[in-house]
């Protein structure tokens, strides 16, 4: 068949070509139309096949950009969630080695890179493509100067709170253990993690660097491990119409054993105020926890009971100078003359009065009645919780520093409870003096003079609780002064310790000082608002937010020397990025706030807006005060101490602020170094040649009564375009 099919083929193509030649032309032509015409037909369809793609991609990228359009308006152009998207569409349209980012994109990945730490920081990066930088270009886009072991940082300082227009600051100080640990920085050839030796006070710094074996040996030989880190805090005090609460700072961090003297305290606190006074900045005063070593370093510097003055202030203008009215010298022991203000921290006095309630060795009794924690499990047990709110793990004896706890035990739902039982008078009245203790020195939101108010009740309870003690509970044959022979006699068990007990006085008796300042123009009014300031607690967070850096795969939360200076490189960064942000209006990113401070800077901003000056009169203190003191009366009544008082003629004000006094020069002070104060200062980048102050040492014949990956990622004290941003400190 093939081959008949190809004969006839043949055959057929020999007849065709036997046609005439027009024939064939005619024939041939219309082939070509017919295959012309099914062509066109073809590109036609292509065509509108083609046309039909193109319209729909057309149609596609339309919707595309309206979509696009669409998300960009719900984002404007100062809102930072428009910067991450048009950072993720200009990144996906380039090489990886070309990315670009944005300031605000920098400052969103140095934040994350902080607080979540590197592995968290790398996993977020690798799945949101095109928006974070790596580690290293965050790196290379801060400009820093490190902490340095010793290294005080006035100048940092000075420019953080110029560039805020501060020049009040108050300064506090505190210790936190650490891993004793030596470990060698490359970046600065040193060693850190042996105690940092003191020279007049002040920390030596670059005290361990060595260059030969021998010396590395000797220091390894001679001197002892660190085991704990002191840190200095400065709290700027702002004006009153900022309505932010400037973040602190580090002044300086060093390890320590503390193994320091009163002396060696005092003579540190004046170099520091001497720094700051050089530099236009006036230091209002130091806080701590009450550690005995600074208090008696307080009592020193205020000479307050102490049997000879050792202070001795030769530039009057160095000092705060108030002029303290006669009538109220028989009640109020601070001298009129006074080169800082001292304030021990509220949250450790409080914690300092419960601490004492729930020791066992303590049997704490006002007039008729006991003062027990025994009293709170009845009612824990006797009463349904919704009434009063505590729980057994409140009365935990080994939880010392349960601020919380205070706060649960001492509220008005507690009190209220209490009073309906007359044998719970004496814990009644011991629970009100920590909740007006708390009131006068943690609340924020609190007046000056309610704070005077709180603080006096409190004082002249305790005046005249420890007088009655003193009536009724000692031997009747021993006077004062042979009690003051006895050295275990501020050990009473039917009273609060003696540190507690000078906490109380020092602290009432500063709030007065600096109504007084105020109300002679001595201080701005503003300093009135910024007085729950004056605490260490700025150095426990400091010490809380270090711990809270360590990385989500390390289980060790403490650090050594050196990786404690890391991390406040890190908290530096962190806090300045904060600063910044709270200012900021474009491409602004937002930190939570917790609710409780969020309502007090609102509330403080209202009041801002509605600024009244409050009027700051003696007479009106005075007022107060004496109100305060027939509160105090009052509750002595209650508990039925008034008995003995009024039969020993020891009731009224100045008959009880006699005999206190005479009690309170039991714990009088002594010490045989004498350390002047004159005017000159040492401003070590100045031409002027200043010298420091001198300390002349004379003898006094007293007698003294009684994970660490997480921490290499280097941080910056100051973040590169920043928009005026030069310095920040350390907040809460």
């Amino acid at each position: 068949m093939i081959v008949h099919f190809q004969d006839k083929t043949v055959d057929e193509q020999s007849r065709t070509s036997d046609l005439p030649i027009h024939i064939r032309s005619i024939k041939d032509f219309r082939k070509q139309k017919d295959y012309e015409s099914s062509l066109s037909d073809r590109k036609k369809s292509k065509l509108d096949i083609n046309k039909k793609k193109l319209k729909n991609n057309s149609s596609a990228k339309i919707n595309k950009k309206i979509h696009k359009v669409q998300v960009y308006n719900k984002a404007s152009d100062a809102n930072f969630l428009f910067a991450v998207l048009e950072t993720i569409d200009f990144n996906s349209h380039r090489p990886s080695n070309n990315y670009r980012y944005p300031q605000c994109v920098f400052r969103f990945a140095t934040i994350i890179a902080i607080i979540a730490g590197r592995y968290a920081y790398e996993f977020l990066r690798m799945n949101l493509r095109f928006l974070l930088p790596t580690i290293q270009t965050i790196e290379n886009n801060w400009s820093y100067q490190p902490y340095k072991e010793a290294n005080f940082r006035f100048e940092e300082t000075q420019t953080y709170l110029s560039s805020n227009n501060c020049q009040y600051v108050f300064v506090s100080e505190d210790c936190s253990a650490i891993i004793p640990r030596i470990e060698y920085d490359a970046s600065l050839d040193i060693f850190n993690g042996f105690v940092t030796p003191v020279v007049e006070g002040l920390p030596t710094e670059n005290a361990f660097r060595c260059t030969t074996i021998q010396q590395l040996k000797n220091l390894f030989e001679t001197n002892a491990y660190a085991n704990l880190v002191n840190i200095h805090v400065a709290q700027p005090i702002a004006d009153s119409n900022n309505a932010l609460v400037l973040p602190t700072t580090v002044l300086a961090a060093y390890g320590t054993d503390h193994k320091l003297t009163a002396i060696d305290i005092l003579k540190r606190w004046l170099i520091i105020y001497k720094k700051f006074y050089s530099r236009g900045i006036r230091v209002l005063g130091f806080s701590t926890d009450g550690d005995p070593k600074f208090l008696r370093a307080m009592r020193l510097a205020a000479n307050f009971f102490v049997r000879t003055q050792i202070l001795n202030i030769y530039n009057n203008t160095l000092a705060f100078k108030v002029k303290i009215p006669s009538n109220w010298m028989s009640w109020f022991f601070l001298g009129s003359t006074q080169l800082f203000l001292f304030v021990q921290d509220g949250v450790h006095l409080c914690t300092k009065l419960r601490n004492r309630m729930l020791s066992k060795s303590a049997e704490l009794t006002m007039g008729s009645y006991e003062i027990s924690m025994e009293h709170l499990h009845d009612l824990i047990r006797s009463t349904n919780k919704l009434d009063h709110n505590l729980s057994i793990s409140d009365l935990n004896v080994k939880d010392k520093q349960n601020f919380a706890s205070c706060q649960k035990i001492s509220d008005d739902k507690v009190l209220n409870l209490l009073l309906l039982n007359d044998k719970y008078r004496g814990t009644y009245n011991y629970l009100l003096i920590l909740n007006l203790l708390i009131t006068a020195y943690t609340e924020k939101a609190i007046a000056l003079s309610d704070r005077i108010y709180c603080a006096s009740i409190v004082l002249f309870y305790v005046r005249l609780w420890r007088i009655w003690l003193h009536i009724e509970r000692s031997p009747r044959k021993n006077t004062l002064s042979e009690k003051s022979k006895n050295k275990k006699k501020d050990q009473s068990p039917h009273f609060i310790t003696s540190n507690a007990l000078l906490c109380i006085e020092l602290n009432a008796h500063y709030l007065i000082y600096v109504y007084l300042l105020i109300e002679q123009n001595v201080l701005p009014q503003s300093i009135a608002e910024s007085t729950y300031l004056f605490s260490s607690q700025p150095c426990e967070n400091i010490f809380r937010n270090a711990r809270a850096l360590s990385g989500v795969y390390s289980t060790r939360i403490n650090f050594t020397i050196m990786q404690f200076l890391k991390r406040l490189n890190k908290l530096n960064a962190l806090t300045e990025l904060k600063h910044f942000e709270e200012t900021n209006t474009e491409q602004k990113i937002v930190f939570p706030v917790h609710h409780k401070i969020k309502r007090f800077m609102d509330k403080k901003q209202s009041n801002n807006n509605n600024t009244k000056l409050t009027s700051f009169n003696t007479h009106d203190l005075e007022k107060i005060i004496l109100h305060a003191y027939e509160i105090a009366q009052n509750m002595a009544n209650f508990v039925d101490l008034s008995n003995s008082l009024i039969k020993n003629n020891m009731f009224n004000i100045e008959q009880s602020s006699k005999i206190a006094k005479q009690l309170l020069h039991l714990n009088c002070l002594t010490e045989s170094e004498i350390v002047d104060v004159d005017g000159s200062t040492d401003d070590e980048e100045s031409s002027d040649d200043e010298d420091l102050d001198t300390y002349n040492k004379e003898l006094a014949d007293i007698m003294c009564d009684g994970d660490f990956s997480e921490d290499e990622l280097n941080t910056s004290n100051s973040f590169e375009n920043l928009q005026g941003t030069t310095y920040s400190g350390v907040s809460e």
